[in-house]
């Protein structure tokens, strides 16, 4: 038996990798916890795909939840800004302030339907 990828169930283990990049002020994030190609199949075992590759589209599984950023007392407020495929906002983003001193905290959620992030000021 195969284990043909249509759909990925909701796991509790993602990945956030965030890069600072040089001249610009936005801080751009990827939050993924699973990603296979549409179609693409396993071996009973689970260890291999052989050359069952699939094929486009890719199905990636975002991750919800919360994070938490540490910032200098007095910083200024950021602004999460989901973004589509290609780098672009999805819409205004939404603003946080800290809370608690010098916490951040923002949500990720299932409705922002990407993995793309960008934090500016």
């Amino acid at each position: 038996m195969t284990n043909r990828t249509k759909r990925l169930r909701k796991t509790l283990i993602g990945n956030v990798v965030a890069w600072a990049l040089l001249g610009f002020t936005a801080q751009i994030f990827v939050a993924a916890a699973r990603s296979a190609n549409t179609g693409m199949e396993w071996n009973e075992a689970r260890n291999s795909i052989s050359d069952h590759w699939g094929g486009p589209p890719l199905v990636i599984e975002p991750v919800e939840g919360e994070i938490v950023l540490r910032r200098e007392q007095g910083a200024a407020p950021l602004r999460l800004m989901p973004l589509d495929g290609r780098g672009l906002p999805k819409n205004q983003g939404i603003p946080i302030t800290a809370k608690k001193g010098m916490t951040f905290t923002f949500s990720l959620l299932e409705r922002d339907a990407t993995i793309w992030y960008a934090l500016t000021p």
